[in-house]
Order: C-alpha cells, then structure tokens, then sequence
C-alpha cells in the first residue's frame, strides 16, 4: 500500500493538488493501511500471549 501510494496516488496529487478525490482517496488509502497494521500488531500480540 506504501508502493502504491508512493508510485500512483502521489504522483497524481502532484499533477492536480487542488483535486479533493485524489486527496480523499490518499487518505483512505493511508486509514486501511493503519487499520490492517493494527491488526496485524493484535494478532501477533494474541500468538506471543498463547505461547507463554
């Protein structure tokens, strides 16, 4: 999701910076990349309380 928001999104902010969809598509790019990280932060937290 970095490379994609890096590679596509970004550029297409720079080419239009006033256009609010490319503006609000970065920003959920960015939340369900933050959602999938917690998750992934719960679960590994929920396999390292199993192991004990």
């Amino acid at each position: 999701m970095g490379a994609y928001n890096h590679f596509v999104v970004i550029p297409w902010l720079e080419a239009t910076p006033d256009d609010n969809d490319i503006s609000d598509h970065l920003r959920r790019v960015v939340r369900l990349e933050g959602g999938i990280l917690l998750v992934v932060v719960a679960i590994t937290a929920v396999f390292v309380g199993a192991a004990s």
